[in-house]
């Protein structure tokens, strides 16, 4: 009889998927509630693929600039969240009695990934939109008067210099197709 409780510590089978939690871990790290339910493989396409959309998604803005486009890519940005999150809900919904933990099912795995998604591959994904497509700017100064002034916040277009140099007396910036938003 002891036996088989020993066996039953050393291969954890009653170990119930909780929805709220693949849903809460998912808000943490998008795809994280998967590793929780058991889905490795989704949980990094789920991920790369919001990084994937981000990028997509600001060189879309670069295209058609404008206050609505924006409005509508954050709210199909939200909306990729939402899908996740009901997802991995979904799925740990489905696992109701039991569930074999998977090697990755530890807490320090956990943590692994919240740390190297947001603090690494995340701030990689903003630093190349930044660099690359386009960045937010306040005015410090009267230089750019009286078409911008000190407080002002624009978005500038870095893409558009990316394959033509500036012409003389044109600075990065300074034109009217870079600056997206005022």
């Amino acid at each position: 009889m002891s036996e088989d409780v020993a066996i039953e510590e050393k291969n954890p089978v009653d170990n119930p998927r909780k929805p709220w939690l693949a849903g809460l871990l998912t808000i943490i790290t998008i795809g994280l509630g998967h590793v929780y339910t058991g889905k490795l493989e989704k949980d990094i396409i789920l991920f790369l693929g919001a990084c994937c959309l981000a990028i997509l998604l600001s060189f879309l803005l670069i295209i058609i600039p404008g206050l609505i486009t924006l409005t509508i890519l954050l709210i199909f940005l939200l909306a990729y969240l939402v899908f996740c999150i009901l997802d991995a809900f979904e799925k740990a919904s489905l696992i109701k009695l039991s569930y074999q933990l998977k090697p990755f099912n530890k807490w320090y795995v956990y943590i692994a990934f919240i740390v190297i998604g947001n603090l690494i591959i995340n701030p990689l994904c903003l630093k190349f939109i930044k660099s690359n497509i386009f960045q937010a700017y306040k005015i410090p100064s009267a230089t750019m008067k009286p078409t911008l002034l000190p407080g002002d916040y624009a978005v500038a277009n870095k893409f558009a210099y990316k394959f033509n140099e500036p012409e003389k007396g044109e600075g990065k910036g300074e034109s009217a197709n870079d600056i997206l938003f005022i």
